[in-house]
């Protein structure tokens, strides 16, 4: 025990000092590489396909993303089909209780974030007021560097990086509640694998403290066809079919901000 404590001691010593030693953009630079680095250029769109657990309730995903602003995020359990869309500054959801609506992009808070893990975090620095080293802990045992990013409008996010892999290994934020109280969660990544030389965690648990989500990744395709109409709400276009996609990934409008 007390070995193993002295070696969790050392770890935490090498992470304090890494910390000090590179900056927060550096970090994220590093994370970068971790995910496949300069491979990140050639990516317009992605689609993760596996299953959602979401309080016991086991429910097929389906997240596609072409570019930093461009989410679908569909599920389905039984006869229940669920659609959260962002599209630019825009968001929309269709749900079985409320029907089509359209809501403000941050009330598609988790289903964003589940999203975001699978772009590159230099895609997401453009969201930050401000990015700062905030000290070290241990995730899993593990020593992290904390980074803690400031939002336009005032929120916190803190981010905790792997200083042996340099991959983000749990993320914490905050989310409003239906009765305006804010909940804060934590989201575990686990299982980086890589998919056409590019690294995704395959499992995902979001700790809301009253109830556990998790994510089972089954497959990620890189730069796949991409439905005419995917991101269009259904005033202004058919339900897209993913079956029947009809142009390239390529020949969206995905971009990438450095």
């Amino acid at each position: 025990m007390r070995l193993a404590a002295l070696g969790t001691g050392f770890l935490l010593l090498a992470s304090a000092q890494a910390a000090r030693s590179l900056s927060a953009e550096e970090w994220v630079e590093r994370n970068l590489e971790a995910r496949g680095g300069g491979r990140w250029d050639g990516v317009v769109g992605l689609k993760l396909t596996g299953q959602f657990n979401r309080n016991g309730r086991e429910n097929r995903l389906e997240i596609w993303r072409v570019g930093p602003d461009r989410v679908r995020f569909e599920t389905r359990f039984l006869d229940r089909h669920e659609i959260y869309v962002l599209a630019s500054d825009q968001a929309w959801r269709q749900t079985p209780r409320e029907g089509f609506e359209r809501v403000p992009p941050e009330e598609l808070g988790w289903q964003l974030e589940l999203a975001d893990l699978y772009l590159p975090w230099l895609d997401l620095m453009g969201r930050f007021r401000s990015l700062e080293v905030a000290g070290q802990d241990s995730v899993n045992g593990r020593p992290v560097v904390q980074l803690k990013a400031t939002l336009p409008e005032g929120p916190t996010q803190d981010w905790f990086v792997d200083t042996e892999s340099y991959q983000v290994v749990r993320t914490d934020r905050s989310a409003d509640r239906p009765d305006g109280q804010q909940v804060k969660y934590s989201t575990y990544h686990f299982d980086y694998r890589e998919v056409e030389g590019l690294a995704f965690a395959h499992y995902v648990e979001i700790d809301f403290g009253t109830g556990m989500y998790s994510l089972v990744v089954e497959s990620i395709e890189v730069n796949p066809a991409i439905p005419d109409g995917l991101f269009e709400a259904p005033s202004t276009a058919a339900e897209p079919a993913p079956e029947g996609a009809s142009n390239p990934a390529g020949g969206a409008q995905g971009s990438r901000s450095h």
